[in-house]
């Protein structure tokens, strides 16, 4: 699954690489579509990574309205 998902990777660098140096314009349209493409099933196999537990969840920012009520509980 880590493999599949690195070669999505690689693909989407591909794509970026190969768009930013395209003289055509008719194909840059389509480069567009498949990076979508590609990185929505990146996106799937992410999120099935972290459903098993293979893959740790990326941090976010912390639920600082969670966090100042549990200190007003605190101190009460």
């Amino acid at each position: 699954m880590y493999h599949a998902s690195l070669a999505g990777n690689i693909a989407v660098q591909n794509f970026g690489g190969a768009l930013s140096q395209m003289l055509r314009h008719d194909l840059a349209a389509e480069f567009i579509k498949l990076i979508l493409l590609v990185e929505k099933f990146n996106n799937d196999g992410v999120n099935m990574m972290i459903e098993h537990g293979w893959f740790e969840e990326p941090y976010t920012a912390p639920d600082r309205k969670g966090l100042s009520k549990s200190s007003e509980e605190n101190q009460s």
